[in-house]
């Protein structure tokens, strides 16, 4: 069985040499977005995969009743911000990222 687990895990905790110690599976890219409208439907199709209830979504992660639908529906009436983005982040096991893309910046 010890097995098993070594051949699930793929990265190893920073300064871990215990093969005892449980490790996180390599982050998986969900969606590459350079636009908000992109990162909504990106967000949608996270909800969708993981079949989540928006209502309970909400309660989950500290969020007024039906806000998950007025930030993330066909026309939203709410944009994310500095109170809504992490806790809609965290509460769909996300985590967001920048890339450099060279040679595409103005100097």
């Amino acid at each position: 069985m010890e097995t098993a687990v070594l051949a699930q895990r793929t990265v190893a905790p920073p300064g871990s040499n215990d093969p005892r110690e449980p490790v996180m599976p390599a982050p998986r890219v969900i969606a590459d977005v350079s636009s908000y409208e992109q990162m909504l439907a990106a967000l949608r199709d996270r909800v969708n995969e993981l079949q989540v209830n928006g209502e309970r979504f909400d309660e989950y992660c500290g969020l007024p009743k039906g806000y998950l639908s007025k930030l993330i529906g066909i026309k939203p009436i709410r944009r994310l911000g500095m109170t809504s983005f992490a806790p809609v982040l965290a509460g769909l096991g996300l985590r967001g990222g920048l890339m450099s893309l060279a040679g595409r910046w103005m100097r």
